[in-house]
C-alpha cells in the first residue's frame, strides 16, 4: 500500500507535506512545510527538491530558483531582508559561477564567484563617490590587474591601472 497522487502528511517534528506522491515519494509540485514555519513550493523528484522551487525562510529571506537534491544550484535569486539581492549561479548551496550582488544603497558586484567569494573576473561599483574597480578577485579581494575608475558628471573619468593584492593596489601600471 504506497502513497500515490495527491495528499497531505503531517510529521511529528511540527513539518508537513501537500503535494502529489508516486511510489510513496513526494514527486512532482508540492509544499514542505518546516517545523520552524519556513517552507518550500515546488519540485520533488523521489522526495528530495530537484528542479524549480521557493523556500520562504523565517527571517523574511526568499530563494527562489533551481535545486538539485535539497540544495541551490543552478540559476538563482536570493532576497535578503536587509533587501541586498543575488541572482546568479549557485553550486551546492553557494555563489558559484556568474552572477551579480545588489545592496540597497545601489552598489553592486557583476563577476565571477567561487565558493561564495568573488573570484575571477568582475566589476564592483560604489555609489557615493561613484567609482569602479574592473579586475581580477581572489578569495573576495581586488587581486591581479585591474583598474580602479572615478566617475564625476561633466567631467572626463579617470582610471588608475595597477596589480592588486589584497584589495590594495601595490603596482602602478
Amino acid at each position: 500500500n504506497k502513497s500515490e497522487g495527491y495528499g497531505c502528511i503531517s510529521y511529528s517534528n511540527g513539518g508537513s507535506y501537500e503535494g502529489l506522491w508516486v511510489n510513496d515519494y513526494a514527486d512532482g509540485i508540492g509544499i514542505e512545510i518546516f517545523c520552524d514555519s519556513s517552507y518550500y513550493h515546488g519540485e520533488f523528484i523521489n522526495g528530495v527538491k530537484n528542479g524549480y522551487g521557493f523556500t520562504y525562510l523565517t527571517d523574511g529571506s526568499i530563494y527562489s530558483g533551481e535545486y538539485k537534491n535539497n540544495i541551490y544550484n543552478g540559476y538563482g535569486i536570493f532576497q535578503f531582508t536587509d533587501k541586498r539581492i543575488y541572482q546568479g549561479q549557485w553550486t551546492n548551496g553557494k555563489l558559484n559561477g556568474y552572477g551579480e550582488f545588489i545592496w540597497p544603497d545601489g552598489k553592486r558586484y557583476i563577476g565571477y564567484y567561487k565558493d561564495d567569494k568573488k573570484s575571477g573576473f568582475g566589476m564592483y561599483l560604489w555609489t557615493n563617490p561613484y567609482k569602479m574597480f574592473v579586475g581580477f578577485w581572489i578569495n573576495g579581494l581586488q587581486g591581479g590587474v585591474g583598474k580602479i575608475v572615478y566617475i564625476k558628471e561633466g567631467e572626463r573619468s579617470r582610471e588608475k591601472w595597477g596589480i592588486y593584492n589584497n584589495s590594495k593596489r601595490e603596482k602602478k601600471l
